[in-house]
């Protein structure tokens, strides 16, 4: 019996999933904005439009550091009054909270007095001040007894930091911080938030075998929204996903999942992508494929693995049409994905040249001729290979041993 996408996301009934809106960071918003600045995609061609988004998110929130921090990348030019007004503005909200903490010291004690140098600590965030922001960090973990639902809190602040200020040690410094703390106590809800943390690290860093593992562990608990949005969310987990699930746990935990099924109408590009490859729509796989590399060079976390996740998913769509033959005709193969049979011979080429694919092109017959090998006969062959391997080894060994 064959099961279609669309059957599937029929049989997920009226569920409705109930999030808490959290707000994305707006350091993260604007590091997606810069990305889309510098983005030759034709789709952020209007960059004057981007620059003017960027620059009155920067006024309406008297971020004068970050002000500063695009002048140094961009060159842009600085507007002298309104750096002059941002930075007293600034002056003014860190005096006023230095007296809160003062008041705090006199008055009440150190949870209260830490709790305003994390307020410190935000403030230095929003406005773009990383450095700063660090400091005053640190400053609230040495304040007092510090719980571990604080300590995460400050950790996960810090990863953030990392990925807007494009810091790859910090980001990993935070994971590892978070990991550590949460070996010692428990804490589900914070637990599932650095899933998705270092599910997106490992998505830009194109480990993608592991970011699908933890991506998809936290599906059901979804709750980093200050992180990324959850239709983002959804779009890296099935991506990476795709690319290193087989057929029928692909199908399991992601094409049955409900939270992946409510979120296809927000990502129709995605689900006729996923179609196509998993229902054997091979006519309009190419062109699905193509709006879905669109859509990841649209992303900041996606962009720079469009190229490597096109071979693969051609791979793939390949290897899983050919599966079902011994040999096939070139012409019968490229009328089924709806593309040049010179176009299909040099993609086949290439990859069999690779030895990513067991076939052979028959120029004579303008066929392609498979060389099916199970998963058990690769796995005895290797076997034996391995086993040669050492049995040389302890020859060698021996011999040395009787000198």
């Amino acid at each position: 019996m064959v099961v279609h996408i669309d059957d599937i996301e029929k049989e997920a009934g009226e569920e409705v999933l109930e999030e808490v809106p959290i707000s994305v960071d707006p350091l993260l918003i604007l590091l997606q904005k810069r990305f889309e600045y510098t983005s030759e995609v034709e789709f952020f061609a209007d960059k004057e439009s981007i620059q003017k988004e960027i620059l009155s998110e920067i006024e309406e929130h008297n971020m004068a550091p970050y002000y500063q921090f695009l002048h140094e990348s961009f060159m842009w030019p600085i507007d002298e009054a309104k750096m002059k007004k941002m930075k007293e503005a600034n002056s003014a909200k860190l005096a006023e909270l230095d007296e809160k903490i003062k008041d705090a010291e006199e008055n009440y004690g150190e949870t209260e007095v830490r709790e305003i140098i994390i307020d410190k600590a935000n403030y230095c965030a929003r406005i773009g001040e990383k450095e700063m922001c660090l400091k005053f960090n640190k400053q609230a973990l040495e304040t007092g007894k510090v719980g571990l639902g604080p300590k995460l809190d400050l950790a996960f602040q810090r990863t953030r930091l990392g990925f807007a200020f494009n810091d790859p040690a910090l980001i990993q410094q935070g994971i590892d911080e978070c990991h550590e703390l949460l070996i010692l106590e428990g804490d589900w809800e914070r637990r599932n938030r650095l899933k998705v943390y270092e599910g997106v690290y490992l998505t830009t860093k194109r480990q993608f075998k592991k970011a699908a593992e933890i991506l998809l562990e936290s599906l059901c608990a979804f709750s980093s929204g200050e992180l990324i949005e959850y239709k983002n969310f959804i779009l890296y987990t099935s991506i990476t996903a795709i690319v290193t699930l087989d057929r029928p746990m692909l199908k399991k935990k992601v094409l049955e999942a409900s939270e992946v099924l409510q979120v296809f109408p927000q990502l129709p590009h995605l689900k006729r992508f996923m179609s196509s490859l998993y229902d054997c729509k091979y006519d309009e796989f190419f062109s699905s494929l193509g709006e879905i590399c669109q859509t990841m060079q649209q992303h900041v976390y996606t962009a720079s693995h469009v190229n490597y996740f096109y071979r693969e998913m051609r791979l793939l769509a390949f290897k899983q049409f050919l599966q079902s033959y011994r040999s096939v005709t070139l012409q019968s193969m490229a009328e089924a994905f709806a593309i040049p049979i010179d176009l299909l011979d040099d993609q086949l080429s290439v990859f069999i040249a690779s030895g990513r694919l067991s076939a052979k092109v028959d120029k004579v017959s303008g066929s392609v001729e498979t060389a099916q090998t199970d998963s058990r006969s690769f796995q005895y062959q290797q076997f034996i290979k391995e086993g040669d391997l050492l049995l040389n080894r302890v020859q060698r060994l021996a011999r040395v041993a009787e000198k």
